[in-house]
């Protein structure tokens, strides 16, 4: 009976937290975005420009900062707009029939297409310019750092 008690006492004390004060915490998931975004950026670029209306990221506005910082420190002309807004810039090219990243040696593209977001997980597809492949890519919350713990290539089509 004691050891019911117990564990429901212990259930109780850990609903409670995680209904209060765990939504509280900020787990900072615009650092998985920039992982993801340093891993896919080139350096010798001229122009990186990304698309995030895929990314389930609530508020966007920290992570577009830390971006435009990384691309500032590098001397990198940085774009941020939607498929569409890239297009009107003369970005995306159809290719015998084909949509895509229109690419040159100066710049390119990421564009986020997210499979999910929670706390302390994000699984996104990124599109990358230069090729047809893409990631699937798994980032975790790991003692309290953000760390790509998968990452398959897929093809986008």
């Amino acid at each position: 009976m004691l050891r019911k008690l117990l564990v429901f006492l212990l259930a109780s004390v850990s609903f409670a937290f995680n209904a209060t004060i765990g939504p509280l915490i900020d787990t900072h998931q615009e650092e998985a975005y920039f992982l993801m975004f340093e891993t896919l950026a080139r350096e010798d670029a001229e122009f990186i420009a990304v698309d995030l209306s895929g990314a389930l990221l609530k508020d966007t506005s920290k992570l577009v900062e830390m971006m435009r910082a990384w691309c500032d420190e590098r001397e990198i002309e940085f774009m941020l707009d939607d498929w569409a807004g890239l297009d009107e810039k003369g970005l995306i090219e159809e290719d015998n029939g084909m949509i895509g990243w229109h690419y040159t040696v100066d710049g390119g593209l990421i564009r986020f297409s997210d499979v999910s977001l929670t706390r302390n997980t994000l699984v996104t597809n990124t599109g990358v310019a230069g090729s047809m492949a893409g990631y699937r890519t798994t980032i975790r919350r790991v003692f309290g750092k953000w760390v790509i713990t998968e990452r398959k290539m897929t093809w986008i089509v």
